[in-house]
């Protein structure tokens, strides 16, 4: 990871996701709506999505799954974490599960 990356501080680097992953979702919905659109620009865009499919992959099964429902998922359930863990055992994950996605997109 960037050293200007390690210098955030918790509330940034969960910032820092959030913005990513916005970018991702909207993304993904600007491929939906492309099916017809001239290859270029779409094939652009879907490099673009693998980049963070590869960077998610590289995530533990409990950091992927705080990633995908904190970040990605275009729905976001309030407590999800409840049927999983406890609340100070989700947000120790969920720092962690920032730290590792960053470290993913920005080796």
């Amino acid at each position: 990871m960037s050293e200007e990356i390690q210098k955030l501080d918790k509330d940034e680097k969960m910032s820092l996701v959030f913005n990513i992953f916005s970018m991702y979702k909207k993304i993904k919905i600007f491929e939906t709506s492309l099916k017809e659109s001239p290859k270029n620009v779409l094939a652009d865009k879907v490099g673009n999505l693998k980049i963070f499919d590869i960077a998610i992959s590289t995530l533990s099964e409990e950091h992927k799954r705080i990633i995908e429902n904190d970040f990605m998922s275009l729905e976001r359930k309030r407590r999800w974490y409840e049927d999983f863990y406890c609340k100070s055992t989700y947000y120790k994950l969920r720092h962690q599960a920032i730290d590792a996605v960053l470290e993913s997109l920005f080796i």
